[in-house]
């Protein structure tokens, strides 16, 4: 029961990193990127949703982190 355990903490931790790399790529980079090309001033709230999204997704990446701490030897 131990290895079906471990594998299902490792399958839910890559779940969770993944969403973690979506939420900083497509809240996080993305909408600053498209800004940049039409002017030279960013909205304020367009950075502050971008360190919002970043933060998010490196919160979940510790908290997959934190999952891999609980495998069974």
């Amino acid at each position: 029961m131990d290895l079906v355990h471990n594998e299902r903490m490792k399958l839910l931790a890559t779940f969770i990193n993944s969403m973690a790399i979506a939420v900083i790529a497509v809240g996080g980079f993305a909408p600053i990127y498209s800004r940049l090309g039409e002017t030279l001033q960013i909205n304020p709230l367009i950075v502050f949703n971008a360190i919002y999204c970043m933060a998010a997704g490196c919160c979940m990446h510790v908290l997959a982190s934190l999952l891999l701490k609980r495998l069974k030897p």
